[in-house]
């Protein structure tokens, strides 16, 4: 697993980000076995970062230690996650990313498009009027990119309230010590 950690630190798009997440996670909790994935956390930040404007876009872009442009920010990612893709000779590590948005607000194609390209995701209004099948979806989702390791990330009180839900899934399944 050290192995697979640092790949995922080098081919960050900031590095800087996950070795700051890293840091403070094993800050507080270092009596603890501690497994986490920084570029999860970076890659779905990262995504909404994308979307965002003025004063929230440039705290984001701080905490994330991102360049400048956004378009760059576009790049790395399309390239990072292409470089990830296909490397499943000795163990398997898929990523997955969506957006789900309230249908009351309105998707920007602009946005939609860069989100598909860059960070191989599908962002998509999905209505809470009926929070049953609002969770339904949303887990169904998570269950089939986890391999159903993950089966009930949602509840009805938590999509009650819902504007906006980031994901991200990270699946890896190899040898102890593997490189990809």
């Amino acid at each position: 697993m050290k192995y697979l950690c640092l790949l995922l630190l080098a081919t960050s798009v900031s590095c800087r980000f996950a070795d700051d997440f890293y840091q403070l996670l094993a800050k507080e909790n270092v009596a603890e076995n501690l497994i986490s994935s920084p570029i999860s956390v970076e890659i779905a930040l990262s995504m909404a970062y994308m979307g965002a404007r003025a004063k929230t876009a440039e705290e984001m872009r701080n905490v994330l230690k991102l360049p400048d442009d956004k378009k760059e920010v576009a790049a790395k990612y399309k390239d990072l996650l292409s470089k990830i893709e296909g490397r499943e000779k000795v163990a398997t590590l898929s990523l997955a990313n969506r957006i789900y948005v309230n249908d009351r607000f309105t998707l920007i194609p602009k946005y939609n498009q860069m989100v598909k390209d860059s960070f191989k995701a599908e962002a998509e209004t999905i209505s809470v009027v009926d929070l049953k099948k609002a969770v339904s979806i949303v887990n169904n989702w998570v269950d089939n990119q986890t391999r159903g390791k993950i089966r009930d990330l949602v509840s009805i009180n938590a999509m009650s309230d819902m504007v906006v839900i980031v994901l991200n899934a990270i699946y890896f399944k190899g040898p102890v010590g593997v490189q990809i």
